[in-house]
């Protein structure tokens, strides 16, 4: 659990730069799409997180979105990320299980 909040934290801090970053450059980003330019930096970390967590769990909602290439590209990459961390944590509970089940073979 701590790793996946410690990728959650550096996807929501990437999530915020890009869009950050992109300010001057783009006509819209999702800062400005949703009105969080002006916001405290809290509130903008709090939601960069929840963007964070909604990709990586597959939920997706669908209420933050990205408007630029450069946030799609960085949705996309996100996702990737997160079905790799998902696949092995999969792996290490089937690992787990495994060997619960061997123990228990050994016992009898």
């Amino acid at each position: 659990s701590v790793t996946i909040m410690f990728i959650a934290h550096w996807l929501a801090c990437i999530w915020h730069f890009v869009g950050a970053y992109y300010l001057e450059t783009e006509d819209d980003t999702w800062l400005t799409k949703f009105e969080f330019v002006d916001l405290p930096w809290i509130d903008r970390y709090i939601t960069s997180i929840y963007w964070a967590v909604t990709i990586m769990i597959t939920v997706g909602y669908g209420d933050i979105t990205p408007v630029t290439r450069y946030e799609k590209i960085l949705t996309v990459f996100s996702m990737l990320v997160a079905s790799g961390l998902f696949a092995y944590i999969m792996n290490k509970v089937n690992r787990l299980l495994a060997g619960l089940d061997n123990s228990s073979e050994q016992y009898k």
